[in-house]
């Protein structure tokens, strides 16, 4: 909606792992070139270990385009509180035929030998499993069984686990030496620093289009940093929600007073340390709070400001929708907000997308679309946006 107003071509800050906006700080290319050279030279299980928001699944989507053509390369995003069998999944994501009689010992034989096929074709095999820290300790048994799968003296497949690091004090009890023996080595990505908080603002926007480097004050920039402890993640919706609140008071740049307004709201911190203290859906806590505090009415058009009163009204009603995807439904009470059917279960059930990876052998590549931070300051800044837009709508009357 604001890409018109600042002259972009697109959306910089979309909360989604795409490798064209890709900020390759050196830790983060340090710690993908590593993870290629592991995976490549089957030196055991890579790890890759990561805060959430912190880049990990963009990291799996760019080693996509570093590795052979030829190489078969499958990912697992493993969900939580799941029973799966991995070599059960393993097998499935591989193409490979399911025996009637399912048990474990079957997969693995199926595996084994779909494997040793590949090899001899002069392919190598790439198992990757992305937010590892869902494994159970079965899991863990299973990952160590296939990292011992050999043929000729070479390693039948090259594993990587991708997680947060709850995981670690699993791989570090005594238990499980026999998948700890196996490890490779361990790269950690880390948060950005405020140099590189700025940078990777200013790499964004000159993709999407950006002519004016200086569309964010420093100061705004030092704002965010602040308040997003340096994650991507949080980096991506704090900024977008900046320019959302900028383009709905007409102003040309980000500046500190626009950000300080987007994610300075202590009640809203309030709220969602209760819903998660609660266990209840934290955007779906938040809208209700923000409900029952404002009363904002959207005037008819009349005139431009009528109609970008209109227009914000419009993107929060789509935001508030897109956020619907994994929280169970958001119903604030209030008809400018509420897109039809707002409040009910998500249709999508697991939460899940698949990703179109073309450019690469892959039988399954299934992300995380969640919004969990972020969707706060969402509910907030379109009923902000929506009293802006509308007040001076009611001015032009």
């Amino acid at each position: 909606m604001y890409c018109d107003f600042f002259g972009l071509r697109c959306r910089p800050f979309e909360d989604r792992a795409d490798t064209q906006f890709c900020y390759a700080y050196p830790d983060w290319e340090e710690a993908l070139a590593a993870t290629i050279y592991d995976l490549r030279h089957g030196r055991g299980i890579a790890l890759v270990v990561g805060e959430s928001g912190t880049g990990k699944t963009l990291l799996i989507r760019s080693l996509f385009h570093r590795v052979d053509t030829s190489d078969r390369v499958i990912v697992l995003t493993w969900p939580s509180m799941s029973g799966m069998d991995l070599m059960r999944e393993a097998c499935k994501t591989f193409g490979i035929t399911l025996p009637e009689a399912e048990h474990h010992i079957r997969y693995h034989t199926r595996l084994r030998r779909h494997l040793v096929r590949t090899a001899l074709k002069g392919q190598r095999s790439i198992l990757i499993i992305d937010q590892a820290e869902n494994l159970t300790e079965d899991n863990l048994d299973q990952i160590a069984a296939l990292s011992e799968l050999q043929h000729d003296g070479g390693n039948l497949l090259s594993i990587a686990l991708v997680f947060q690091p709850k995981l670690r004090s699993y791989l570090d009890d005594p238990k499980h030496e026999r998948i700890a023996q196996r490890l490779s080595g361990e790269r950690t990505l880390r948060a950005l620093t405020r140099q590189e908080t700025g940078e990777y603002i200013q790499h964004r926007l000159r993709i999407a289009g950006a002519v004016d480097a200086g569309l964010f004050a420093d100061e705004a920039i030092a704002l965010i940093h602040g308040a997003s402890r340096g994650i991507p993640r949080l980096i991506n919706r704090m900024a977008d929600a900046a320019m959302l609140v900028a383009y709905g008071a007409d102003e040309p740049r980000v500046t500190a007073a626009v950000v300080a307004e987007t994610v300075g709201d202590t009640q809203l911190i309030e709220r969602t340390a209760d819903a998660r203290e609660l266990g209840v859906s934290t955007t779906e806590h938040v809208a209700a709070g923000l409900a029952e505090e404002r009363h904002v009415q959207v005037l008819p058009e009349k005139g431009s400001s009528g109609k970008r009163a209109a227009g914000v009204a419009t993107a929060a009603a789509g935001i508030v929708q897109a956020s619907q995807i994994t929280g169970g439904g958001m119903n604030t009470g209030h008809p400018a907000l509420d897109p039809p059917g707002a409040g009910n279960p998500p249709q999508s059930g697991c939460g899940l997308m698949e990703a179109d990876m073309h450019d690469s052998d892959v039988n399954s590549f299934d992300l995380p679309f969640t919004r969990t931070e972020g969707v706060l300051s969402s509910a907030e800044t379109q009923l902000r946006c929506l009293e802006r837009a509308s007040a001076r709508a009611e001015r032009q009357l």
